[in-house]
C-alpha cells in the first residue's frame, strides 16, 4: 500500500494526512492490483467557498484512475472523491467477473 500525499498551496497537518491516508487506503481493500495511489490537496485562491481541491490518481494495471473533487473543507473533498473511486473500482472488477464467467 503505498500513498502518497502532497498539499499545494498550504501546509497539511499531520491529522490531515493521516485522515487521506485512512480512507484512500480503504481503497486497496476493495481492488489488489492497484500500485500506487497520489493525493494531491490544493487550495484555490477564488472568490467561492469550495476553494478546497482534492485530486486521487489511482495507478492500476491499464488505465489510470483520476478524480478531482472540490468542497469547503479538503476531508469533505477527499470523501468524495474516494466514494467516486469505490464506485469506478466496483464497476471495473464487476467487469472484470462477467468477463472471467463468459471465458468459460
Amino acid at each position: 500500500m503505498n500513498i502518497v500525499v502532497k498539499s499545494i498551496n498550504f501546509n497539511a497537518n499531520t491529522a490531515l494526512t493521516a485522515f487521506v491516508r485512512k480512507k484512500v487506503g480503504k481503497l486497496f481493500n476493495h481492488f489488489s492490483h492497484i500500485i500506487r495511489a497520489h493525493v494531491v490537496l490544493r487550495e484555490r485562491e477564488n472568490g467561492s467557498a469550495k476553494n478546497r481541491q482534492c485530486t486521487i490518481m489511482l495507478e492500476v494495471p491499464g488505465n489510470d484512475h483520476i478524480v478531482e473533487k472540490q468542497a469547503e473543507v479538503h476531508e469533505k473533498s477527499v470523501l468524495q472523491a474516494v466514494e467516486a473511486l469505490q464506485k469506478i473500482l466496483r464497476r471495473k472488477k464487476t467487469r472484470l467477473i462477467a468477463a472471467r464467467q463468459i471465458s468459460y
